[in-house]
């Protein structure tokens, strides 16, 4: 009966205690009415201790910062096409990168790490990500490597800088000076008087009486006959193999056929003075000659009064050659999607050549004509042909290469390659003698490759 007495107590002072009913129920109101009048009270006191307690509870914390990262700064940017945000200067700009996190909460009930902030100036950090996804679409094709086998064929044409063919005393005189004379007399023995005229290209002499040429007023000029005279721009074609011993290092083989029209081989030009050799004779009313003939000279310089042209055949070539190539780095990696690499070269073989013939035609000038005042257009007539004679025996000759390239990728099992570099032949022998100078030559070269 106590317990239960004491226990009723209990119960009815805790609910007049809660009803504030009591000894102290006038203190708490008054408290209660006082910090709801006071702005600086300990209202404010309590929401105070409130964020001390939220900024210890970790989860809290972690909540905020997720929010804050969620919801980013006045001047954080999604994209880097985005503008800047209104009032915010280069420098204030933060960029959120994909790939560095989730905003989402996750299933264990906390929040990933937000995305990752680029900070600094704005248009700087723009530049790096479009030159990153740049790369990033570059990569791919970046990667291609040559096949270590391929099949190359080749298309080219070379023009020669150095080497002469032959000489042209190594042909036969087309042109002989003494046999150039033309001439013309007036008058009769019966009519008391002749005149003669004798035009030739060189000086008569009449020591005793008697006429002596002398051809030393005669200029020949005789240039060598290049390759590049008688064969302009070959042309080559060439199928070979190429194998790769290392990354950056070839070996290859090709085999070529290069042809050539025949072209205008040059020729001789002969200069000097034209005479006009003139003698006059009288003769007696029997027409008998009156004592000697009356002989004079004149002459005009400087004329060219004969020339000569040679006309080679067509060239066939066929050669054989071995060679190394160095690849050096790919160029221009950040601009294009397929590889440009340069490359440098060298190989070594033999050439095989056809007979080279050269045929001959010469012309002289009409002297009687020219000087009947024909001067301003002079007349030349034809002093005949010679047909095609062999100058050049066929042959092998040693040949070498330097060239320096560059392949572009074109997919990772084709590519195509121009190069260019010097060239140079052994010398070809002659029919009459000796050898004529090694050729040296410059090619252009485009070059297909397939792997297997």
């Amino acid at each position: 009966m106590r317990i239960a007495v004491l226990a009723f107590s209990t119960v009815l002072l805790s609910g007049c205690s809660w009803l504030g009913i009591g000894s102290n129920s006038a203190d708490s109101w008054a408290q209660y009415n006082k910090g709801a009048q006071q702005s600086s009270g300990r209202y404010h006191a309590g929401a105070g201790q409130h964020q001390q307690r939220m900024a210890q509870n970790p989860y809290g914390q972690q909540a905020r910062g997720a929010i804050r990262q969620q919801r980013g700064g006045p001047c954080e940017i999604r994209s880097v096409a985005q503008p800047a945000p209104q009032g915010c200067s280069p420098e204030q700009v933060t960029i959120a990168l994909p790939g560095g996190g989730s905003n989402n909460m996750g299933y264990g009930g906390g929040y990933n790490t937000a995305p990752t902030q680029t900070t600094g100036q704005y248009g700087t950090h723009t530049q790096n990500t479009q030159n990153a996804l740049r790369a990033a679409q570059l990569a791919g094709h970046q990667n291609w490597t040559r096949p270590r086998f391929r099949v190359n064929g080749s298309f080219g044409m070379e023009h020669s800088i150095n080497g002469e063919a032959f000489q042209p005393e190594d042909l036969t005189a087309l042109y002989n000076p003494l046999t150039h004379i033309n001439g013309s007399t007036q008058g009769t023995p019966a009519a008391g008087q002749t005149t003669t005229h004798a035009f030739t290209p060189f000086d008569i002499n009449y020591p005793g009486g008697v006429a002596t040429p002398d051809l030393s007023g005669i200029t020949a000029s005789m240039p060598g006959v290049s390759n590049s005279d008688i064969h302009p721009i070959p042309m080559t074609l060439s199928v070979g193999a190429e194998y790769a011993v290392a990354d950056n290092v070839s070996i290859f083989t090709n085999a070529s056929h290069t042809a050539s029209q025949g072209g205008g081989a040059g020729g001789v030009t002969y200069s000097g003075r034209v005479y006009d050799h003139v003698s006059v004779q009288d003769y007696d009313a029997a027409g008998v000659a009156v004592g000697g003939p009356t002989r004079n000279s004149t002459y005009i310089p400087d004329v060219i009064f004969a020339r000569t042209a040679m006309q080679a055949n067509d060239m066939k070539r066929s050669g054989l050659e071995l060679g190394g190539r160095y690849y050096f780095k790919d160029a221009f990696q950040q601009y294009f999607e397929r590889p440009v690499t340069p490359y440098i070269s060298a190989a070594a073989g033999g050439a095989h050549y056809n007979a080279l013939e050269v045929s001959q035609t010469s012309e002289k000038l009409l002297l009687s004509s020219f000087f009947a005042g024909n001067q301003a257009n002079p007349t030349y007539e034809s002093n005949g042909t010679l047909t095609a004679v062999e100058v050049l025996e066929k042959g092998w000759v040693p040949t070498g290469a330097v060239t320096v390239g560059a392949e572009w990728q074109v997919t990772p099992k084709a590519a195509l390659a121009f190069e260019t570099g010097l060239r140079y032949e052994g010398g070809r022998k002659v029919t009459t003698g000796g050898e004529t100078d090694g050729n040296l030559a410059i090619p252009l070269t485009l070059r297909g490759s397939i792997g297997f």
